[in-house]
Parts: C-alpha cells; sequence; structure tokens
C-alpha cells in the first residue's frame, strides 16, 4: 500500500442533526458517542502517517446541502488533506506518483517521503 483515502462514513453528528429531528433519548447518546469517537480520528490518522510513512487523504461524501461537519476542518488542521470527490482525491495522489518519480530520477530516493508530505501538505 502506497497511501490510503478514507472515503466518507465522517461527519456523525452533521448526519445525526440532518436526518433525525427528535431523536430518541438511546440514539441520542449512541450519536453522541460516535462523535466523541470521531474526534481522536484525526490524531489517530496522524499517528498511523507518521509511523506508516504513508500520505493519507481524505474523501468527503456529503451532499453540499447539509453544511461541511467539523472533523473535516479537524484532518486539514493536523495536515490531513481533505477532497470534495474520490476523482480529485485520485488526481492527487497520480500528482503524488510523478513526485516522486521526478526526486527518484534526481536521486532522492532517501528523502522522498519528506518532500511528498509537503507536496499534500502533511507535516
Amino acid at each position: 500500500v502506497d497511501a490510503a483515502m478514507v472515503i466518507g462514513g465522517l461527519g456523525v453528528e452533521t448526519y445525526f442533526g440532518f436526518f433525525m429531528t427528535s431523536p430518541s433519548e438511546k440514539l441520542a447518546q449512541l450519536a453522541d458517542l460516535l462523535a466523541e469517537e470521531e474526534r481522536k480520528i484525526p490524531d489517530l490518522i496522524n499517528e498511523l502517517t507518521e509511523k506508516l510513512q504513508k500520505p493519507v487523504m481524505a474523501v468527503k461524501l456529503i451532499p453540499e446541502a447539509i453544511s461541511e461537519p467539523e472533523i473535516y476542518e479537524s484532518l486539514r488542521k493536523k495536515g490531513i488533506p481533505v477532497y470534495p470527490n474520490p476523482q480529485r482525491a485520485a488526481i492527487a495522489l497520480s500528482y503524488l506518483v510523478q513526485r516522486y518519480e521526478y526526486l527518484e530520477s534526481l536521486g532522492q530516493g532517501d528523502q522522498i517521503y519528506e518532500k511528498v508530505a509537503v507536496a499534500i501538505g502533511h507535516p
């Protein structure tokens, strides 16, 4: 695996708020628990990126009619790029490959991750 895309599945608070006008108490508790766990995701992704030395990007699959979930701003603050659709994320990955190949051609193979990470905005 050379890179990872987190596609959808984020934005629990926004989704629950949009789709449920009056959730039951148990459902509201579940939403709170899921939201609490979701807030840990940016740090977790950042730790894994550092450990594995692989770029990670997120793709949001929410309709434009719904306000953007807070989680995406948290990801951006950690240096994890967020794309509006899988096509844009794939294009970004193709540019990463081109950058890698260019750096490799210069004989800078041992410094590639750091330079590629800068190219996608990862710390």
